[in-house]
């Protein structure tokens, strides 16, 4: 990985632009790992402009849901090794775009 990503790196020139950097798949994959690894932001709050019902549970109006992000991205019914920096597997395999989908 160290190999490809220091090529794609040495490959731009400048001016460096949106589209060329979107196009970067060993960047775009090392930095998907490495936010998953270590997310920029630990929580996040959302306040419920309506009612809603998820998996059984009514939230209400007016409600502030907070979730995890760091326990979200370290789910082990999500990802196979969820404390292991692999940017081998299948990021490596799935196109740029559709890395979460």
């Amino acid at each position: 990985m160290h190999t490809e990503l220091e090529k794609e790196a040495i490959s731009f020139r400048d001016p460096l632009d949106f589209d060329k950097l979107k196009n970067a798949l060993v960047m775009t994959t090392f930095l998907t790992e490495m936010w998953r690894m270590y997310p920029p932001i630990a929580r996040a709050q959302w306040l419920l402009l309506n009612d809603v019902e998820f998996s059984g549970f009514n939230a209400k109006k007016g409600m502030l849901l907070t979730y995890s992000c760091h326990g979200a991205l370290k789910n082990e019914e999500t990802y196979a090794s969820p404390y292991t920096f692999d940017v081998n597997g299948i990021w490596m395999k799935t196109p740029v775009g559709t890395l979460m989908s």
